[in-house]
């Protein structure tokens, strides 16, 4: 525990910059008219107000006005849905995907103002780089702590001989940051290789932190599309659609070592797309890994339809000796929201948000491909932020709807989801 406190004091940001939420408070006098009204109403017409409430942090605040609200709200309420965090000119704002707010806001460091922001954690943790291919961390919007992050990545031969410039693409952690056993893993690119095609891991409480780099194996894509955390490893998607496993563990001299890889081959040609494959995502849904399959019409945005997969273990007559799992197409979604993004994807129960529908929610992340822009100068950096929205899978007539009109391009960075 003591150690913990230690390194907790030593990631923390000081006063000057600390980052904090602002919250919107109402005047005394407001409040206390508002409750002696609230008091008053039959719990039906309570619930009936909590049910038309766009915006879902209000949600969360409303049983902040009187017992009678408290009482109406459902317990325990839902989680929070993610907000978007938007690149603006004078810094990111936050955004609602039902409301369509911008009223959420967080301060954060000057420095952080113009930083690529590449990943969320829940908890209000975001990854960050404030150099763009460089001085990578992850910081918390709620709290005063942040963790530094490698900017080099170590591999031996036929690689590198020495540590090279790495960028972080995409990342998720094994556990809560406050966990001292916490291991990120991520997706990098580094020089001389233009793609994301190397898996980088490291122990987040070590500090300095250092990252191990292991390349993909010579017979698979060598570009990884996504990464998740789920029975205890890190699953990495390729562009051929297996899977690579690594289990990380934090031996007895606190160093992190990584177990062996584990490939899931699955069956090939089985997936043919109407559309050319923007992006790859896995998401954990109901105990069950899916991979989402982002298409557009011609190779370029804007995104046109999606397609979900299930992870299924082929029937034994069936197992070859190298193809063990297909993936499963779901042609309904079920009641779920899914919100997709490199690292951070997450599925929610429509049942639990009155109001919304079956969907998945998206945002503009084609820089994942473009990460030799992120080496050069800020007049090369171009994040265009327009590729945004929400597709409706509901039958008979799927389709896309921008939740977020009129955003304008970055030249510091692309939409991520902020995970309350």
């Amino acid at each position: 525990m003591r150690k913990e406190k230690e390194i907790a004091s030593r990631n923390t940001i000081s006063s000057a910059s600390r980052i904090s939420p602002k919250p919107q408070r109402l005047p005394p006098l407001l409040v206390a008219a508002m409750s002696s009204l609230m008091e008053d109403l039959p719990a039906d017409v309570l619930l009936l107000i909590y049910r038309r409430l766009p915006c879902r942090v209000d949600v969360r605040h409303m049983g902040q006005v009187c017992r009678s609200l408290r009482n109406a709200v459902p317990r325990p309420p839902p989680p929070l849905l993610p907000l978007v965090l938007l690149p603006r000119a004078g810094g990111p704002s936050f955004s609602c995907v039902d409301g369509g707010c911008f009223t959420h806001a967080f301060h954060v460091p000057e420095e952080a103002r113009v930083a690529r922001y590449f990943g969320s954690y829940d908890g209000g943790w975001l990854f960050l780089a404030f150099g763009q291919a460089y001085a990578h961390m992850l910081l918390n919007l709620r709290t005063d702590q942040h963790f530094r992050l490698p900017n080099f990545v170590r591999m031996g031969e036929p690689y590198w001989e020495k540590d090279s410039a790495m960028v972080i693409l995409a990342a998720t952690l094994s556990s809560p940051p406050e966990h001292e056993h916490c291991v990120v893993a991520a997706i990098i690119s580094a020089r001389p290789r233009p793609c994301p095609c190397i898996h980088a891991f490291w122990c987040l409480w070590h500090q300095p932190p250092v990252a191990i780099g292991l390349a993909s194996a010579p017979v698979m894509s060598p570009c990884l599309e996504d990464v998740i955390y789920r029975d205890g490893a890190f699953h990495f998607l390729t562009r051929d659609e297996h899977l690579f496993a690594y289990t990380p563990k934090i031996n007895d001299d606190h160093e992190l070592e990584i177990g062996r890889m584990t490939i899931y081959f699955f069956l090939p040609w089985q997936c043919v797309y109407d559309g050319s494959v923007h992006a790859r995502y896995l998401v954990e849904s109901r105990g069950q890994l899916l991979m989402v399959i982002r298409l557009t019409p011609h190779g370029t945005p804007p995104t046109s339809a999606f397609r979900v997969f299930q992870m299924v273990h082929m029937p034994i007559g069936a197992v070859s000796t190298v193809y063990k799992y297909r993936w499963n197409e779901l042609h309904a979604l079920g009641g779920r929201m899914l919100f997709v993004g490199r690292g951070c994807s997450r599925s929610y129960e429509v049942a639990d948000y009155p109001g919304f529908v079956d969907g998945i929610y998206f945002l503009d992340d084609g820089s994942f491909y473009e990460s030799a822009m992120m080496f050069m100068d800020i007049s090369a950096w171009n994040y265009p932020c327009s590729d945004t929205g929400k597709w409706l899978s509901a039958e008979p007539n799927p389709r896309i709807e921008n939740f977020l009109p009129g955003q304008s391009p970055s030249y510091y960075s692309p939409q991520v989801w902020f995970l309350p």
